[in-house]
């Protein structure tokens, strides 16, 4: 459902957009967009995105601070403050061009202090008009990569979209030449967290930090790949976006985002070419009873020859070197460990072991940062990298606990 709207004094105009009615005068609103009567799939050519970890990721001091106490004698206290802004970064994606600006805004409060703040956003502008639903779509993915890098929840702050069609006007309602209106987005944030309340985060807590993924151009290859990435991508963020859900789920979640990973980025990789794989099936199909060629064929299929989730994990763990051992340890026994507790968690097999859901979530971590980490490859990361994400927080912090976890599991499964 779309409600047109205005709200204050003046009568600014607002849109809510996917809206469910409850009864009466009760609405749930999923979406609203400011500035404007609006019809759903809009298009714009610009778009402005606030991030809430993005200061910290980008990690980009520019503010210096001048203190002069006074000497001997003298009585003045003096406080210089400067910010210099960095120039602004882009790069050039399939649908136009990213770039990282850093704008800046203070506030004075009465007499008593001046907060200065420095804001990097990220710039989208499109070769061509876009559609309001794909530029949410964008915005999201920018979300998800700072999320999965900094390894903790991401939220957006700030969304503006901007169009030619759309100018500033004045007071008496006269439109200025050469300017877009900000129409800005806003989407239901259920765990928001206010900005006085985030604890800062520096390089050695994150996984990966903006510098480290390659900076720009990584973004620019992120927004071309992230739609075939995307189901991926939800699959993992499942393990922070959402903070109630059972281990066993979480765990499975990260083991579907490990297998569907490594077939999107290897989607050729087969145990035996086609030609022998289709020559073997329908030598095995003239074997079979012709009431039971029904159940061949669904059973005999094109996954039949593809690799497993061992055979996945293996290549990841070992395509990712040291990350791996110093997470998991010894990467034939932990696969073996994921690769069995998925199977019994799939299939609900009698007399499975019942695993502790600290060991599941502990695993499900594991299989989690090994994909993470697969994934920031494929999109383009540096693979030095690796040397430096062994050293830390998400490596080095759960390692003994994943090693553990990993230990008793196995123990579990030898006994059964």
């Amino acid at each position: 459902m779309l409600i047109w709207g205005s709200v204050d004094r003046i009568g600014r105009r607002v849109t809510l957009l996917h809206c469910f009615h409850l009864g009466g005068g009760s609405y749930i609103v999923n979406q609203a967009m400011d500035a404007g009567h609006f019809r759903h799939e809009e298009v714009f050519t610009k778009a402005v995105v606030r991030i809430s970890d993005l200061p910290d990721w980008v990690d980009n001091d520019t503010i210096d601070i001048d203190w002069h106490e006074p000497a001997e004698g003298e009585s003045q206290w003096s406080l210089k403050l400067n910010l210099t802004r960095p120039e602004p970064q882009t790069a050039s994606f399939g649908r136009g061009t990213v770039t990282l600006r850093f704008a800046a805004d203070y506030e004075r409060i009465d007499n008593e202090s001046v907060k200065v703040v420095q804001c990097p956003q990220f710039e989208i502008e499109y070769a061509e008009p876009t559609n309001y639903s794909a530029i949410l779509n964008d915005v999201r993915n920018l979300q998800d990569l700072v999320s999965l890098c900094v390894d903790r929840t991401c939220f957006t702050d700030q969304v503006h979209v901007f169009r030619e069609d759309l100018p500033e006007f004045s007071l008496a309602a006269t439109p200025f030449p050469d300017t877009m209106r900000a129409v800005e987005i806003y989407v239901a944030n259920r765990h928001h967290i206010a900005v006085p309340e985030r604890q800062k985060m520096d390089a050695i807590d994150m996984l990966a930090s903006y510098g480290d993924v390659g900076g720009i151009d990584m973004i620019a290859r992120w927004l071309d790949q992230a739609a075939d990435l995307h189901p991926v991508v939800g699959f993992l963020n499942s393990m922070r976006y959402t903070t109630e859900m059972y281990p066993e789920n979480r765990f499975l979640n990260v083991c579907s985002a490990a297998e569907g990973f490594h077939r999107i980025a290897n989607p050729d990789q087969n145990y035996m070419g086609r030609p022998e794989f289709n020559l073997l099936k329908k030598s095995l199909k003239a074997l079979v009873p012709g009431e039971h060629r029904r159940w061949f064929a669904e059973a005999f299929n094109d996954h039949s020859n593809a690799p497993n989730l061992a055979a996945r994990l293996t290549a990841m763990a070992t395509a990712v070197g040291n990350v791996s051992t110093a997470l998991v340890g010894d990467i034939d026994s932990w696969v073996k460990v994921v690769k069995k507790a998925r199977n019994e968690l799939t299939h609900l097999d009698n007399g499975r072991p019942e695993y502790s859901g600290a060991d599941l979530l502990w695993l499900a971590e594991s299989v989690y940062t090994v994909t993470r980490v697969c994934l920031l490859l494929h999109a383009g990361m540096g693979p030095a990298l690796a040397l430096k994400i062994a050293t830390r927080r998400p490596v080095w912090s759960t390692r003994e606990l994943v090693q553990a976890a990993v230990k008793t599991m196995a123990e579990q499964q030898g006994a059964k």
